[in-house]
């Protein structure tokens, strides 16, 4: 079920980077009735729980979710809010709002352990144990009560690898170390704006992996690890997928860029402080290039945005925390190679 919800997030994210409406067209409707079927599944707590065989985790070998899964009600959350950006209805949008907010107090109310700033993995599993995915997912979303103390669960020192479960019966037996799960705690790191411990983060899991003197070097991002840094298993696939997160994340984060209209017509520029000088990014659109290089002296408290847009592209300049604009807070392409300067304040 948290995958079928996930593919609607997919959906949206595909359309806002192609423009696709056609694909919108076709997907919407469907997205729609999973929708529907999903609020078939809430029960009176407001939470949607399904039944063990639509209620597994990524991680198999842990079998399902009883009650009501956190990740789940998160990824319905998201799907939500996915079918609210894709809708063009306004009546629809307004129910939409009203069901997300009715389902983050549900969350809140049935999953939240305020002592321990986390959001439970499962209404059946341990109030105080740490799912890594439930809760960066539910920091990323802003949908925890005090992100920041559930983001302080997600990061640590150099060389640290975090297991993906802890305190939560048999699912943390296997000490197993998940680029997957990690992500999710990333994109949590960097939505809160601690953008050194995300880029701390992925040193800590991709550095193994990225390790050309290493035997188990594959040129890939691999499925699971121990806490060693080392393939999980024998039978661990060293070329997956779902391990790519530093492929979307640095660029939306770090640069700062992400669609916020379909096809690329209005765009965020939001770069993250994250120890790093500077970034870059390039892509070609059908209306033509889109690049941003970002330079950062955090001594001397000064971000330098350089964009080139292409015709029928504007970009809204969102400057972290503590810094502002110092010439516009917008753009309107066409610009080639446009300055723009944030300022610590």
């Amino acid at each position: 079920m948290t995958y079928a919800l996930l593919l609607v997030v997919a959906i949206k994210d595909y359309w806002l980077s192609s423009g696709d409406h056609e694909a919108l067209r076709r997907y919407l409707p469907a997205a729609e009735k999973l929708l529907e079927y999903a609020e078939s599944q809430e029960k009176q707590s407001g939470l949607i729980e399904v039944s063990p065989d639509m209620s597994m985790h990524w991680y198999p070998l842990g079998g399902p979710v009883f009650g009501a899964s956190g990740t789940t009600n998160l990824a319905y959350y998201d799907a939500l809010n996915a079918v609210k950006t894709m809708t063009t209805d306004d009546q629809r949008e307004s129910q939409l709002s009203e069901k997300l907010e009715t389902l983050r107090k549900s969350i809140l109310t049935n999953l939240w352990n305020s002592e321990k700033g986390c959001i439970r993995m499962g209404s059946a599993l341990p109030e105080e144990g740490i799912c890594q995915d439930t809760n960066g997912y539910a920091v990323a979303l802003d949908v925890a009560e005090d992100s920041d103390l559930c983001a302080s669960h997600l990061s640590g020192p150099p060389g640290w690898l975090p297991a993906a479960f802890k305190g939560l019966q048999h699912w943390d037996r296997t000490g197993v170390v998940s680029p997957y799960a990690t992500g999710f705690a990333v994109e949590a790191l960097f939505s809160r704006q601690k953008g050194r411990e995300a880029i701390q983060l992925i040193e800590n899991v991709w550095g193994p992996m990225a390790d050309t003197s290493s035997p188990n070097y594959s040129g890939g991002h691999w499925e699971a690890m121990t806490v060693e840094g080392k393939p999980f298993g024998p039978d661990t696939s060293l070329m997956h997928a779902w391990s790519c997160w530093p492929v979307f994340l640095l660029p939306q984060y770090v640069v700062g860029v992400k669609p916020l209209q379909p096809g690329w017509s209005k765009v965020q520029l939001a770069p993250v402080l994250s120890g790093l000088k500077s970034a870059h990014y390039r892509t070609e659109l059908s209306q033509g290039v889109l690049e941003v290089e970002v330079s950062v002296d955090e001594t001397a408290g000064v971000i330098l945005i350089q964009a080139t847009l292409p015709v029928g592209t504007t970009a809204e300049i969102v400057a972290p925390a503590g810094y502002s604009s110092e010439s516009t807070e917008g753009l309107e392409g066409p610009v080639d190679k446009a300055n723009i300067t944030l300022r610590r304040v």
